[in-house]
């Protein structure tokens, strides 16, 4: 593939990339802004399970008792293979983050933002908290 061909296509990418910015960023409620000012109370987070505790921890998709990247991963192998080792109802009790019944993008983003979000404590904020800052 030459130079010209590969650069019309990084253009069409990014005009792609723009347009869904725009399309997020509209779809958004005037009243709600993008980082809400209020504050969360505080509150402990979820509890982690103890080992060979079967308890679900919303977001922990894997059952390691840690919510990270491997989550995230497991979440997108969700929605866009259908690829799982949980039933259908632990998939909603730990994939459905935004609890809207769907397990779908909104709930990757969502878990996403939570783990790259420095400004919160990951011991004190829990998800469904965060989430909810977000979801209303």
């Amino acid at each position: 593939m030459d130079r010209a061909r590969k650069n019309g296509i990084l253009r069409i990418l990014w005009f792609f990339a723009g347009v869904m910015a725009m399309m997020f960023i509209w779809s958004r409620p005037a009243a709600a802004p993008l980082f809400p000012a209020q504050s969360l109370t505080e509150q402990p987070a979820q509890s982690q399970p103890a080992p060979g505790d079967n308890s679900l921890i919303l977001g922990d998709l894997n059952k390691d008792g840690v919510l990270d990247a491997a989550d995230v991963l497991a979440l997108q192998n969700i929605y866009l293979r259908g690829e799982t080792t949980l039933t259908a109802e632990e998939q909603l009790q730990t994939a459905d983050i935004n609890a809207d019944g769907i397990i779908d993008t909104s709930d990757s983003a969502l878990l996403t933002a939570y783990l790259a979000d420095s400004t919160i404590d990951h011991g004190i904020v829990s998800l469904r908290d965060y989430a909810g800052r977000y979801t209303g």
